[in-house]
């Protein structure tokens, strides 16, 4: 008897728990959904680093990104420099640790430096001038 108690209290703690954590995520959504830079990084850190799902991932920390959040835009930087959810696009991992600093990320600099040594000179050159064309952008919305 003691056993069968033990079991239907575990069951229906895990089950409150889950439904907590379902409301949290639902709640998190309707914040991202309605702009809110710091739910939609949250939601990317989630789907990108607790489930794997880098596609779900990057859709929010580049909605996080267009809002200058400079955690997002290092992330971002690290998933097309690694190929997650992405193709692996050296280009676009400079273009966004570049941001990233410039909106006040503090990271390695030897993470940049060894990026570029696996681009050509041309390659650094598109990535500053895209990232330039990227804070024009920003500045004309903001």
């Amino acid at each position: 008897m003691n056993i069968i108690k033990f079991i239907l209290i575990t069951f229906f703690l895990n089950s409150s728990i889950s439904i907590q954590a379902s409301d949290r995520h639902k709640k998190l959504i309707t914040q991202a959904n309605r702009g809110d830079a710091a739910a939609q990084f949250k939601l990317g850190k989630i789907y990108g680093n607790r489930r794997g799902d880098y596609r779900t991932a990057i859709k929010w920390y580049l909605r996080a990104a267009n809002q200058g959040e400079p955690e997002a835009l290092y992330n971002l930087g690290n998933m097309h420099r690694k190929g997650y959810g992405v193709l692996q696009d050296y280009k676009k991992a400079h273009v966004f640790y570049n941001l990233s600093r410039y909106f006040g990320w503090k990271f390695n600099p030897q993470t940049l430096t060894d990026l570029e040594e696996k681009m050509t000179p041309k390659n650094i050159e598109e990535a500053q001038k895209m990232a330039h064309k990227w804070l024009r952008d920003y500045q004309r919305k903001n």
